[in-house]
């Protein structure tokens, strides 16, 4: 028998494990910062030193706690399988794996460049600068009101809060409202952010470069990811966001692939490592199984998610009992939900030369 038919899949649990990875690539980046305040912690006073590190410190608590939450989500819908009916469980799933991914590439495009042009602002300026300054606030010399003061110890954010302090001193403000000192103090520390990514751009771009390299991207495509008219801080995040989607779509064929390796080996196949070929032009990797009679199981695995399968030298319908236990490995054991299944063409004969079935594991319903 020939048959070729079209499935489409849910895989939100080796999904949401792929966004976890590549998560935790921002927990380095948080630890790179604290390594910098500690190596310069004898430049710096002490009380910039701790906040610093304080609000790094919480940033990376609240990251881990959140990378950690989903990592327990996805492990128990794996270790569940597909559970019908359990709607609510798979897009709490899938809404914390997209909030995840927003915040790490906001935090790898903004947030850590704020903390370096912080640090770098507070390294520029001597601590007897610094002090003077203080003295001059003491002193009077220096002063805003309480309502102003008032306001000022509001701002939880440590690098917005040393801005706002900075422009609060100036006397050429004096008589301004918070809200306007607050406005040009963001507006200076969006700018310095931006020169901070311009000044950075070649060790960004040579770091972007590794990553996607690690996962097999040809330059020409890295190429077309970094390359943009002005570097600064909202390229630089349309840079990250295409970057981790290469590195989570990655990921997740890999994890699929995994899948039906261990899923067809419990069929009796035998998968031989020279025959798992990457086709970047195409953009799938393929794989060829077989079992000591002859017959076959090929394998197209695509970036997007989707894969085709094809089953050769079967006898009637007798590769029926292999694909459908494989079907039913994928969805119960690894999670992966069959949600529609079409029919494209089906013709009986002696021999089953072709079983074509395309199925998608990075499609999520609602």
């Amino acid at each position: 028998m020939s048959h070729q038919a079209r499935i489409d899949f849910e895989g939100q649990a080796i999904q949401c494990c792929s966004i976890c990875k590549t998560a935790e690539n921002t927990l380095s980046d948080i630890d790179t910062i604290l390594k910098k305040i500690e190596d310069n912690s004898s430049l710096l006073l002490n009380e910039d030193s701790k906040k610093l590190r304080e609000q790094l410190l919480k940033e990376k608590d609240n990251l881990n706690k959140e990378i950690n939450s989903l990592k327990q989500l996805a492990e128990e819908q794996k270790q569940k399988g597909v559970v019908y009916g359990e709607v609510d469980t798979s897009r709490e799933i899938v809404n914390k794996a997209n909030l995840l991914l927003s915040r790490c590439n906001s935090f790898s495009s903004q947030r850590i460049y704020e903390y370096e042009t912080l640090l770098k602002r507070i390294l520029a300026t001597s601590v007897s600068d610094r002090n003077k300054l203080l003295q001059k606030q003491i002193s009077g010399t220096v002063a805003f009101s309480k309502e102003l003061y008032e306001q000022f110890n509001k701002i939880e954010d440590v690098v917005l809060k040393d801005y706002v302090y900075l422009e609060l001193i100036k006397e050429n403000n004096i008589g301004k409202s918070f809200d306007e000192i607050v406005k040009q103090a963001q507006i200076i520390l969006d700018s310095e952010v931006n020169k901070t990514i311009s000044d950075n751009k070649e060790n960004i771009i040579e770091k972007i470069t590794k990553q996607l390299k690690d996962i097999n991207l040809e330059q020409n495509e890295i190429d077309k990811i970094v390359k943009v008219e002005k570097f600064d801080s909202s390229s630089l995040q349309k840079i990250q966001e295409q970057t981790n989607k290469e590195i989570v779509d990655e990921h997740v064929r890999k994890e699929a692939l995994k899948c039906i390796i261990k899923s067809i080996e419990q069929r009796g196949f035998i998968v031989d490592k020279k025959n798992i070929k990457l086709q970047r032009d195409k953009n799938q990797v393929v794989l060829i199984a077989q079992k000591v009679n002859g017959q076959t199981a090929e394998f197209q695995v695509f970036l997007d998610g989707r894969f085709i399968y094809k089953f050769d030298g079967y006898e009637g319908q007798a590769c029926q009992k292999d694909i459908n236990p494989f079907l039913e490995d994928l969805e119960k054991i690894y999670g992966i939900k069959v949600t529609k299944s079409e029919t494209l063409w089906s013709n009986p004969d002696k021999i089953s030369t072709m079983k074509y079935q395309t199925y998608n594991t990075n499609k999520d319903k609602k």
